[in-house]
């Protein structure tokens, strides 16, 4: 019971203040993600899926797009979709109630830090040519588009562990269908923790 309280209480931190505590381990990777000193790697029963964002419409596609990446490499994963609502962050007990009724002993949590906007710019030959004394030349058109890429704080926490035992960051990339943006954040994300021997 009492480690069950070490996930709850930790998961609502993180997801309130996306700050945690302890020295760090970097892995052997370019973006030297954290690993708590000590992590052991093991096969978990029922890992939570939770996306901290705000405004919470986002949610749904989030934690669907990520789940359905780890499902398909055959990892016990379930969103929080059922039962949790944004207001169990000011009620730790109720969070952590539901938390061990359904049994969950790991999970991972995406919190939502912003994002970053751009431009691109593309040239398109639109099909005309131009002449000038001997010379034929084609005519580009310049596309000038906005781009944004949003970025999320991932974060995993077991039952036995306190605090965070990894951390990284995962972006998606706006201006494409939000689905596949959000699918490529869960690739990314499953890709990081299986190259640093998270899962």
């Amino acid at each position: 019971m009492v480690r069950s309280f070490h996930l709850v209480v930790f998961l609502a931190f993180t997801m309130s203040l996306g700050l945690s505590c302890g020295s760090s381990k970097e892995t052997s990777s370019e973006n030297k993600n954290f690993i708590a000193p000590g992590y052991i790697k093991k096969d978990y029963q029922k890992i939570l899926v939770l996306a901290h964002v705000d405004p919470d419409i986002f949610r749904k596609r989030i934690e669907r797009n990520v789940i359905e990446e780890f499902k398909e490499h055959k990892y016990k994963v379930e969103g929080s979709l059922e039962f949790f609502k944004p207001e169990m962050l000011t009620d730790s007990l109720a969070l952590r109630d539901e938390i061990l009724k359904r049994g969950f002993d790991a999970a991972i949590v995406l919190t939502y830090l912003g994002e970053m906007t751009g431009t691109r710019d593309t040239y398109n030959y639109n099909g005309n040519v131009y002449t000038v004394f001997y010379g034929a030349y084609p005519v580009f058109d310049l596309d000038t588009k906005a781009t944004k890429t949003y970025y999320f704080q991932a974060d995993f926490f077991t039952l036995q562990g306190k605090g965070t035992q990894w951390r990284s960051g995962v972006s998606a990339k706006g201006g494409q269908d939000a689905d596949r943006a959000f699918s490529d954040m869960g690739y990314m994300l499953r890709r990081k923790m299986q190259d640093d021997k998270i899962l």
